[in-house]
């Protein structure tokens, strides 16, 4: 199964795939994408959804069309529903923690609730709150399989792990990272992962490797520049050396820089 979930002993769930690594069913409900990943879910139990660059922009079931509207950064507002117009509201990690209608009144007289890794700890009797398919750090929950949909991954958290393992492979600087299927390095009050992958990782790896290249070279060439062991007009290449020494160094910078990113944003 290539590293994918197949099945989970309680409540016997079971979990299809095709060739392309795309989970195509979950406990008998069938899913289909566009594309050549999961970001972009086109239907899913009976409802279709409309992709735009910055995530789903409408979602059409039995009840009619709601339509999502984001800013420029992707993140949710509001939505016009068959019911109403509703605005969103959050908490510190971009969590849905409940809605306002047009007028400003909150829906409902509960909001949702989460543990760490995302479980619902209130149930809003609310029909509006109910339906609301945007839960925890915003992420898309599927009533039916109670898993949520961030980017290209599915996140169960009753066990605070995906589904899949992450494309983009871990970190050797963080160890939290080696673990493929754990949600958020195991940190999810600090940490978010709204794409279902570490895709700073590679640049990471990137500043870290010509970081230790330019030091050790830069290193290398003052030490034969101190003792005189260049010839002209090498000789003068200390310069050189400290150069190097000194990219090397806001190199590494950099990295650590995109380390401190990725431990708030995943």
């Amino acid at each position: 199964a290539n590293g994918n979930l197949t099945s989970i002993s309680v409540g016997n769930e079971a979990f299809t795939y095709n060739a392309k690594n795309q989970t195509t069913s979950i406990n008998g409900i069938s899913m289909t994408y566009s594309g050549v990943d999961q970001s972009q879910r086109v239907q899913a139990d009976g409802t279709s959804y409309v992709n735009a660059p910055f995530g789903i922009s409408s979602q059409t079931n039995s009840s009619g069309a709601t339509y999502y509207t984001r800013d420029n950064q992707g993140n949710l507002a509001d939505e016009r529903a068959p019911s109403g117009t509703f605005s969103y509201l959050f908490d510190g990690l971009g969590s849905i923690v409940g809605l306002t209608d047009s007028s400003g009144n909150l829906v409902g007289t509960e909001r949702y609730q989460y543990d760490p890794f995302g479980n619902l700890l209130t149930n809003p009797v609310s029909p509006t709150l109910q339906s609301n398919i945007w839960r925890y750090t915003s992420g898309q929950f599927d009533s039916g399989t109670k898993l949520t949909k961030f980017g290209v991954r599915y996140d169960d958290p009753s066990v605070g792990r995906w589904t899949q393992q992450d494309p983009i492979g871990g970190s050797l600087f963080d160890p939290r990272s080696s673990n493929r299927y754990v949600y958020a390095r195991c940190d999810p009050i600090n940490v978010v992962d709204p794409s279902g992958r570490d895709a700073l990782g590679c640049l990471l790896a990137g500043a870290y490797t010509i970081g230790t290249v330019l030091l050790a070279v830069g290193g290398l060439i003052g030490v034969l520049a101190a003792f005189s062991l260049l010839p002209p007009p090498w000789d003068l290449a200390g310069g050189f050396g400290a150069l190097f020494v000194y990219v090397g160094s806001l190199t590494f910078a950099v990295g650590a820089t995109i380390r401190e990113y990725q431990n708030c944003f995943g």
